[in-house]
């Protein structure tokens, strides 16, 4: 697997390098290709599964930032990360979410 070796590795540098623009590209400035980026942040905590701790650890901060704006949001947008939110939830856990966004009331 180009991500992990097998499920106790660690992701590659590329990887992290492709997580940083992921992130990057959760800007507000970028709002109009979030239908783009959304799926992408899905894919990287499905495919990442357990090994998205801590590498995923700012890419879920991002998301998590975009909840208070998805009335704001594409109807494409707003189902999008409500997927990627429920991939990141579904591998690193509510104590996981809680840790990397423990201001954030649920």
């Amino acid at each position: 697997d180009v991500f992990v070796a097998h499920e106790d590795a660690r992701p590659s540098k590329g990887v992290k390098e492709m997580v940083a623009v992921t992130e990057g590209l959760l800007h507000p400035r970028y709002k109009a290709n979030f239908h783009c980026t959304l799926p992408v942040a899905h894919s990287f905590f499905n495919r990442l599964r357990s090994a998205s701790r801590p590498t995923l650890d700012k890419l879920l901060l991002g998301l998590v930032s975009l909840v208070p704006h998805t009335q704001s949001l594409a109807p494409n947008a707003q189902e999008q990360l409500d997927q990627a939110l429920g991939a990141a939830l579904l591998h690193v856990g509510p104590e996981g979410l809680t840790r990397v966004a423990p201001s954030r009331r649920w």
